[in-house]
């Protein structure tokens, strides 16, 4: 996982932890795929706060309530367009961050949906690691 230090005056001020991951990451990715990052709902919902009152354009996610999004949303940034991953608490990102790395570790997968399914698994898995029992 990765932490954010905003600098001050910013409207996201304060750390974000967040995992970068998708095709961008671990995939094989398009010119016109997005960055997908995950974080938690409280710094996704600062975030979009942020980028709402700088003016920028949010689109809700496709994916709402996949991968305990409670609010992802997509924005653009000089052309690529940003997919903010929304989940619950430390475990969910914990399983984020770990499902990606295995990812990482394995060869790419080119079908999207055969790669969503193999990530869905790995995280789910990691997930049952993570939760106390």
């Amino acid at each position: 996982m990765r932490q954010r230090r905003a600098r001050g005056g910013n409207p996201v001020a304060g750390p974000i932890n967040y995992v970068t991951t998708g095709s961008r990451v671990y995939g094989v990715h398009k010119l016109e795929s997005d960055l997908d990052l995950a974080m938690l709902t409280p710094d996704c919902k600062r975030i979009r706060k942020g980028l709402e009152a700088k003016g920028f354009k949010i689109e809700q996610t496709e994916a709402q309530g996949r991968y305990g999004d409670d609010g992802g949303f997509y924005f653009n940034l000089f052309g690529i367009k940003f997919n903010i991953i929304s989940v619950g608490d430390d475990c969910d990102l914990e399983a984020w961050a770990d499902a990606t790395k295995e990812m990482l570790s394995a060869d790419p997968i080119e079908d999207k949906k055969e790669r969503s399914i193999v990530f869905r698994n790995i995280f789910n898995e990691s997930l049952e690691a993570i939760l106390p029992s």
